[in-house]
């Protein structure tokens, strides 16, 4: 129990840490003249990959792995 909980407060300091170093990355460099094109793009992907994951998590489709 204690593995896991370790193992899990692990993984969420980790994801703070990376999601704080990417949006700093994209706010304060070049990215950030580029970034309003490219979002759109971004969103689209990020929710076209969330439905293929929900229907597949519902079976209404096969994953290819």
């Amino acid at each position: 129990m204690a593995a896991l909980l370790i193992f899990a407060a692990g993984t969420a300091v980790s994801i703070a840490l990376l999601s704080t170093v990417f949006g700093y990355a994209i706010v304060a460099g070049p990215v950030m003249r580029n970034f309003e094109r490219i979002a759109p793009a971004i969103r689209t992907l990020s929710a076209a990959f969330g439905l293929w994951c929900a229907a597949g998590a519902l079976g209404l489709l096969t994953y290819p792995f």
